[in-house]
């Protein structure tokens, strides 16, 4: 699975609204990039165990480390990272010991899966985990090839550095999470499920670092990347809050992701609609983490159901559909919270289980899926 932050269909409809031969080739060749690096991902996970195998880097368990390669806006790539961290001697240091907040991004990704869920490196292995930053010439994408993790520096125009914007470092390592443990095939409903997955990775950490409850939060996936400045309307890539309304501007377009099931995109264009439909399953974890009291915490029983529900391979299945994924995630909260007597949402607010399953149910009724 090629798993890139900006799809296609939005990079084309610049093109088509752009009559400025520069910025079409441009464009154009970020297209071409993305196409090549579909292939290869294809061509690997035809053969999953090859593929795996394949993965270079490998640590012995407890031996976390990450890489940073600063490509200077080229297509080559590095051979000597220009920073590296081992995990397991991080703490023995003071608290600043990344030099760049690029690096600082996907630290603090890691450490949030590390803390928050125990998790060791991405892959649940402690494998190393390599990031390429400002890749390409201006490249104005970011993605995870099934091997490391890629991020254009932008082009200053339309898109700012991508690196820089925690919840597109984020979404991207949750990609290879989510390869790890599930492994969706990435088309139509399973592919729009590997999508929202990332989007629930991403504002976890998101808020988890800015120290917001569901109710502080903007729930905005991509933030920083619109240049604003020239292109007013366009506040993010998506929004898990009100899918469709993250993005408006004549020369760029309007954001089509829908909010419910009445919407749902049923053709074929971005790999059936993977970020597309995605929309309807943000706005259901939104309105659940919002269900359950404005001091609530995305990452405490929202994010363990998700991510429970997710790593949990005897539930999900490669190609999971909406209502599978839905009814997973009841069976889950139903194990985690189903022998409490009451569950803890935040200081001074406990609910009965029967009403965190009810929230949930109703949250995904809301939307179209029952």
């Amino acid at each position: 699975m090629h798993c890139q932050f900006i799809p296609d269909r939005v990079l084309e409809k610049i093109a088509e609204k752009n009559r400025t031969e520069r910025i079409r080739t441009k464009v154009f060749d970020d297209l071409v990039t993305a196409k090549s690096m579909r292939l290869k991902r294809s061509l690997l996970n035809n053969n999953r165990k090859t593929f795996l195998s394949a993965i270079t880097g490998s640590l012995p368990r407890g031996k976390e480390e990450l890489h940073f390669y600063d490509c200077l806006n080229k297509w080559n790539i590095p051979n000597t990272p220009i920073f590296s961290l081992i995990e397991e001697h991080k703490e023995d240091k003071d608290k600043e010991v990344i030099g760049s907040p690029q690096q600082n991004n996907l630290d603090e990704t890691y450490d949030f899966f590390r803390k928050v869920y125990g998790r060791k490196s991405f892959d649940g292995k402690s494998k190393a985990v390599n990031m390429y930053y400002t890749y390409g010439e201006d490249y104005c994408n970011a993605f995870f090839d099934g091997l490391d993790l890629y991020f254009g520096k932008g082009d200053n125009y339309y898109f700012l550095d991508f690196s820089l914007d925690i919840t597109v470092v984020a979404h991207e390592c949750g990609h290879e999470i989510t390869q790890y443990e599930s492994n969706l095939i990435y088309e139509y409903q399973s592919g729009a499920i590997n999508e929202h997955a990332s989007d629930v990775y991403a504002t976890m950490v998101d808020q988890y670092i800015q120290g917001q409850t569901v109710s502080m939060s903007d729930w905005l996936i991509g933030r920083h990347l619109w240049n604003q400045n020239k292109f007013p309307g366009c506040f993010a890539l998506r929004s898990m809050k009100a899918p469709g309304t993250a993005y408006s501007n004549p020369k760029i377009g309007q954001d089509d992701q829908p909010a419910h099931m009445d919407k749902f995109y049923k053709g074929h264009d971005d790999e059936g609609g993977v970020h597309i439909n995605s929309g309807i399953l943000n706005k259901a974890f939104h309105d659940f983490s919002i269900s359950l009291g404005e001091h609530a915490l995305v990452w405490d029983i929202p994010g363990k159901i998700w991510y429970y529900t997710l790593a949990d391979q005897r539930m999900i299945k490669e190609d999971e559909t909406f209502t599978e994924f839905a009814q997973a995630t009841l069976q889950k909260a139903k194990q985690l919270y189903g022998k409490k007597e009451s569950i803890t949402v935040s200081k001074g607010y406990t609910i009965k289980p029967d009403d965190l399953f009810n929230k949930l149910k109703q949250a995904w009724i809301n939307v179209g899926i029952s």
